[in-house]
């Protein structure tokens, strides 16, 4: 393997990381803090719950099917969540090492 595709892989992880992180701190906003008013509370959770989305796609939306295959099992909401995450990640680490070796491969031929 060569640096190029290490890079890539540590890219997406640390993106993926700080989505994880954003999703999860969405979590415990859903009852507004101390002094803080309901609508600003929404805004907050809103704006992380979108940030972390955006930095683990594509994977948050090819792993949906497995969050709504959880909730069919009656699973906690917290364990769908967890399934859903993770599966996201799996699927952008596979990505970015299917994309780099496929990089790695074109540069090496032409």
């Amino acid at each position: 393997m060569k640096r190029s595709r290490h890079s890539l892989l540590w890219l997406v992880a640390t993106l993926n990381l700080a989505g994880l992180t954003c999703l999860c701190a969405v979590a415990g906003t859903r009852d507004p803090l101390a002094g803080q008013s309901p609508s600003t509370a929404g805004d907050v959770s809103s704006a992380l719950g979108s940030i972390g989305f955006t930095l683990m796609l594509p994977g948050s939306f090819f792993a949906a099917s497995t969050f709504v295959c959880a909730h069919a099992l009656l699973w906690t909401d917290v364990a769908a969540r967890m399934v859903w995450y993770s599966t996201a990640v799996l699927i952008n680490l596979l990505l970015a090492w299917k994309f780099g070796a496929s990089y790695e491969l074109a540069r090496n031929v032409g």
